[in-house]
């Protein structure tokens, strides 16, 4: 019997929700008491099924007949069907077949669930990243990544007792939700409040009942982002549990979308098309066989590893002739899109300090959602839902999408950059770069870096073909870019972005508009500021709503925020199934309460974090500086810029050959839940960092961060901390930090490039090896030596520079430690010269341990300079009430000079000259003015 016809867009909708639930029935048996005693709910497949019952109740009788199609994708995703008595859901359950097995990256065939319950936690997806140690990474890639990651993942090398794994939570932004060795492995829901949930997930409109499809990939996050995907198994490489099964459903999903999207393009009528479905059906059944093509070759040359390096070069020449044979995996049938907003410095540093407090945030957050508006008008134009966007943040994203011509990216690009053009001039630009996607990329079996197989690979590829088009930006407007523009009258300059006021065509005079101040600023920086204005509101509520309106004093009438001159245009651009979201849980002391950091759906994570005076007005640098000068006696701001290392490498070779699209989804939602998720819920809800802490940005794989300067000290470690925390102490995964401390009226956009000059600083930051030299001098060549020395010298990275000094975030305990015996030294000497010799210290150390420009040269002791700081010591010191606390300086001095005996290289000293720098500044109060005067920091 065959099925009465329905629209093939209704299908294709049909197809979103049965692929987003196809596995729900893994998490389903975790929170269902009835599967416990129910034996005809035994596995994810029946359970799946009775989730999908439960929730068609919330759809009215009217929407019955097609949520059978979702259950018959459910319910047969695993199943070989010979004879089908209804084509088309036949047809949908092929490609949703073929997206589950290309998000997973395998193609072996389904087993029943078979493991022990104790493997039902997510294990921590940073735990198996690791990162090339050889300086020769390219020659050695192969021998030391596959060593490692054949061993990790080889069959009954798992040890799942030993990994960090997550609690069995619903989606939570605080520390809650961090990996742990022993953590929550119950799963505890309430019915009713699933029930609550199912109705969120409904909409209504004038045709009836329809599924909120945002909603539901919410609910799936919400609900499963702590579950794996497959977990059983345990011990073969292709079923280790760090997948999440809300990164797999969601790449599933965005895989079956873009297979029915080609599908249509290529087919202009409703009908299903027989020649379709047919090739669907082969490239199911014939893929194995063509992988396996690709594994063999792999598999031959990693046998004959020990080959010559010309030997070895045949492997991508081999594995190009087999692709050319190839019907089914080599065929080009994905685009990867990379978008990347080019001038995100000069944007947002580009600023006063006169109007920083009032537009900072405004136009660092404009950034962050032009990131996400950009993506969701390329989904909307290719029909593609917001499952297929696979990552937005820091200025880029990343959308997976039926295979598609230059020329329709070409019209994306134009029409979000003339938006822009108008707007800010040349200031702003979105390159967006695409490469090419087939089967095979998706399979872990024919990933090759030397042959660029593989989605890491294409990752960076995309990237790479974006870095092209930003080298060439605007290129298409030609000579309009040297168009005179302005009449060059300063007092028609903005006194926020220093830019002149643009006159609008239809009008005489120019665009003028005054700050409750009087300033006068020009219609963007007016818009930056009443964003500003509008999620600060967002922040008190808890809530960002887009159709939020209230009376502007700039722009004289009543305003909503989606219709803000600089977010108008974009938002006419794209489609939002909702237009209010809730945003996490947690204020000023709200850490210790049991909801801190839960998530309402629709939810939506976001970097608003503002210092307010008397909850109602943004402090401005000044009042900060002052909130500082009241603690320490030092009226100075800080400001600090942070980010992961070696982020492109963890991406393209942390994950090894295991590399999947759900796995690097899924460090993607991990990476994103830390920086945009808990770092604004650690200021919001600690007392020390709410009132004192502007958050400019937090996202990606960064932040920038503004604030009194004591308190953005104390922020940058414990960010530090609890990301080694979430990362599991993987050395391999870590971050650097630059940070300096300014006047209140310094101005910010010379603070912030000071900040990413630190950055850079920590970044360079270059650790000895702590090694005895064996090797005489003489006997050593140039080449020798100068090998030698590279080794012993390398950059480390994982490090925070201020006052131009970088330091491991290794030796930051023991930094600690020296500035708090600084401050008792200031506080119980009472006397200016303790100041005075840390200055000493500081200005010495370096002269004493000198290493010639010249990497050949070795390490160098001015011994006459240690002398003369301990002479200095007992000369200044000689009571035995004083002595006690300078002692530790002795100490630290004897310490050097017993590693110069032992030979060792390692001596690391910018610990002690960063602690009484920041002693100093914290100890002004506890002194007086001369101690100001006599300070050299």
């Amino acid at each position: 019997m065959v099925s009465k016809k329905t629209d093939l867009d209704n299908e294709y909708e049909l197809l979103k929700i049965g692929a987003l639930l196809h596995d729900i029935g893994k998490w389903y048996k975790l929170v269902d008491d009835d599967n416990t005693t129910n034996k005809s709910y035994k596995d994810h497949i029946s359970l799946g099924v009775k989730f999908v019952d439960e929730f068609k109740k919330h759809l009215g009788n009217e929407n019955n007949d097609n949520i059978e199609i979702v259950k018959y994708l459910v319910e047969n995703h695993h199943n070989n069907i010979e004879n089908p008595y209804d084509v088309k859901k036949h047809f949908l359950l092929n490609i949703l077949k073929i997206s589950d097995k290309l998000s997973n990256g395998e193609l072996i065939g389904y087993n029943k669930d078979v493991s022990s319950e104790k493997y039902k936690q997510l294990i921590s997806i940073f735990e198996n990243i690791s990162l090339p140690k050889n300086n020769n990474e390219n020659n050695n890639k192969d021998n030391e990544n596959n060593e490692n990651k054949n061993e990790k993942n080889s069959k009954n090398f798992i040890n799942y007792e030993k990994y960090h794994k997550y609690p069995l939570i619903p989606l939570n932004v605080s520390n809650k939700s961090f990996p742990k060795k022993n953590s929550e492995d119950s799963y505890d829901v309430d019915c009713n409040t699933l029930d609550n949930e199912f109705e969120k997930l409904v909409k209504k409109d004038t045709s009836g009942k329809k599924v909120n499809f945002e909603n539901l990939m919410l609910f799936v996050q919400k609900y499963t982002w702590c579950v794996p995907s497959t977990y059983n198994k345990i011990g073969h490489s292709n079923y280790l549990p760090d997948v999440s099964l809300f990164d797999h459903s969601k790449t599933t999903c965005a895989i079956a979308c873009c297979l029915y999207r080609l599908y249509k393009e290529n087919n202009k009528i409703n009908e299903l098309n027989e020649e379709y479905e047919e090739y669907f059906k082969n490239l199911l059944n014939n893929l194995k066989k063509e992988s396996d093509k690709i594994k063999d070759i792999k598999e031959k040359y990693q046998k004959g590893a020990n080959r010559s390096n010309k030997e070895n070069s045949n492997k991508p020449k081999e594995i190009e002739e087999t692709l050319k044979n190839m019907e089914y995996g080599n065929k080009n049938m994905f685009s990867l899109i990379h978008g990347d907003i080019s001038g995100v410095q000069d944007f947002i540093f580009n600023i006063t300090s006169k109007g920083a407090n009032k537009s900072l945030k405004g136009r660092s957050f404009y950034l962050d959602f032009l990131t996400e508006l950009c993506a969701r008008y390329i989904i909307k134009e290719l029909k593609l839902p917001v499952a297929n966007i696979l990552f937005y943040g820091g200025g880029h994203f990343y959308i997976l999408s039926h295979k598609i011509d230059n020329n329709k990216l070409s019209v994306f690009e134009e029409k979000i950059n003339d938006i822009l053009f108008d707007k800010f001039g040349a200031d702003l630009y979105v390159a967006i770069g695409m490469v090419d996607l087939r089967p095979i990329d998706f399979l872990i079996d024919c990933m090759d870096e030397d042959a660029k197989i593989g989605i890491p690979y294409k990752w960076k590829e995309a990237a790479e073909e974006t870095s092209k088009k930003k080298m060439k930006k605007f290129e298409y407007k030609g000579m309009e870019l040297f168009k005179a523009e302005g009449s060059g009258d300063e007092n028609k300059r903005c006194k926020i972005c220093k830019a002149e006021m643009k006159k609008e065509e239809k009008e005489e005079e120019n665009k003028i508009y005054e700050l409750d101040d009087k300033t006068k600023v020009c219609e963007n920086c007016a818009s930056f500021v009443e964003i500003t204005n509008f999620l600060k509101k967002f922040g008190e509520d808890n809530v960002m709503d887009y159709k939020l309106y209230g009376y502007s004093n700039i722009f004289k009438k009543t305003v909503t925020f989606d219709k803000l001159p600089s977010l108008k245009e974009f938002f006419d651009l794209v489609e939002f199934e909702n237009t209010k979201y809730n945003l996490p849980k947690g204020n000023a002391g709200d850490s210790e309460k049991s909801n801190a950091g839960d998530l309402d759906i629709p939810y939506k994570l976001g970097s608003i974090a503002f210092p307010m005076e008397d909850k109602k007005i943004i402090k401005d640098f000044s009042e900060l500086g002052e909130d500082a000068e009241k603690r320490t006696g030092t009226n100075k701001i800080g400001i600090l810029k942070m980010d992961v290392d070696n982020l492109g490498k963890i991406i393209t070779r942390g994950l090894g050959d295991i590399a999947t699209i759900s796995r690097l989804s899924t460090l993607s939602s991990m990476l994103t839940l830390f920086f945009t998720g808990y770092i604004p819920y650690l200021i919001k809800s600690n007392n020390d960092y709410n009132d004192t802490i502007y958050l400019t940005y937090s996202g990606g794989d960064d932040t920038l961060i503004v604030g009194a300067w004591d308190r953005v000290w104390d922020l940058a470690k414990e960010i530090n901390d609890k990301f080694k925390e979430f990362v599991c102490n993987n050395p391999d995964i870590t971050l650097s930090a630059g940070m300096v401390i300014v006047n209140p009226k310094f101005e910010y956009r010379k603070g912030a490039y000071l900040a990413e000059e630190e950055l850079e600083n920590a970044k360079d930051n270059i650790v000895e090896k702590d090694e005895k030299e064996k090797d005489k001098k003489n006997d050593e060549t140039e080449d020798r030596k100068k090998d030698k020395n590279e080794k012993d010298r390398k950059k480390e990275k994982n490090s925070i520079s201020i006052f131009n000094n970088a330091l491991s975030w290794d030796y930051i305990e023991k930094e600690g430690d020296y500035e708090t015996k600084f401050e008792k030294a200031i506080k119980n000497t009472n006397k200016k010269r303790i100041i005075h010799l840390s200055q000493k210290v500081c200005s010495n150390l370096k002269k004493a341990l000198v290493r010639n420009d010249n990497d050949n040269e070795e390490l160098r002791v001015n011994i006459p300079y240690l002398w003369r700081m301990k002479y200095y010591l007992y000369r200044n010191y000689k009571n035995d009430k004083e002595w006690k606390y300078v002692k530790f300086l002795d100490k630290y001095l004897t310490n050097i000079e017993d590693n110069i005996k032992s030979c060792k290289t390692n001596i690391i000293f910018n610990d002690i000259i960063i602690a009484s720098r920041i002693a100093e500044l914290k100890s002004r109060k506890e002194g007086n003015n001369e101690l100001e005067k006599s300070s050299k920091c």
